[in-house]
């Protein structure tokens, strides 16, 4: 930010970015497992059974393209929904009996953007590894290697949106000028 008293905590970005390795992590692992650890199911004996159409990887498939675009979107709305709150005092820092949180971190814009942020980034990384879950599934079960390119690309997004300091800074720039517009009006 411009002003000095409204530096980043370094903190926060580095738990942004504990937050998003871990969920990369957690699904680079499950696909790891998924190829390499779990034995392919062995065709019944007997003749071939009729090819059945692989409902869990065009689920997962649809699934992916409803959640990409919402896994942008809905972030968005729920930032704008928070900036509206900001401007209005009516925002609420989270709730939580932690005693280590400390509220006094909410108190100036900076802190409430931060957690607005952190929350956001969550919710769209959320969706991006809830799909490449459902992908990595799909493919232990029907074993269609086209719904690998759906947790590869899912992958690829979340690496995409990786927090960075300055990324982070850009982003509270951004809002807090459309903060200031909004108590303008």
């Amino acid at each position: 930010m411009s002003q000095p008293d409204d530096s980043i905590p370094i903190g926060i970005v580095r738990t942004g970015q504990i937050i998003t390795a871990a969920l990369i992590l957690g699904v680079v692992i499950f696909t790891l497992v998924v190829l390499f650890a779990i034995p392919p199911a062995a065709p019944p004996p007997g003749p071939a059974p009729n090819q059945t159409l692989p409902v869990l990887s065009l689920m997962a498939g649809m699934a992916f393209i409803a959640c990409v675009p919402l896994s942008f979107i809905v972030p968005r709305f729920a930032t704008r929904s928070a900036l509206t709150k900001i401007a209005a005092g009516t925002w609420q820092p989270p709730r939580s009996d932690d005693p280590r949180l400390n509220h006094e971190q909410f108190a100036s814009t900076t802190g409430k953007l931060l957690a607005v942020w952190q929350s956001s980034l969550i919710l769209g990384l959320a969706m991006l590894e809830g799909c490449a879950f459902w992908a990595l599934t799909a493919f232990m079960i029907e074993a269609q290697p086209a719904v690998l390119v759906v947790a590869g690309i899912a992958i690829a997004l979340m690496l995409v949106r990786f927090p960075t300091m300055s990324r982070v800074d850009a982003w509270l720039e951004d809002q807090a000028r459309m903060l200031a517009e909004m108590t303008r009006i």
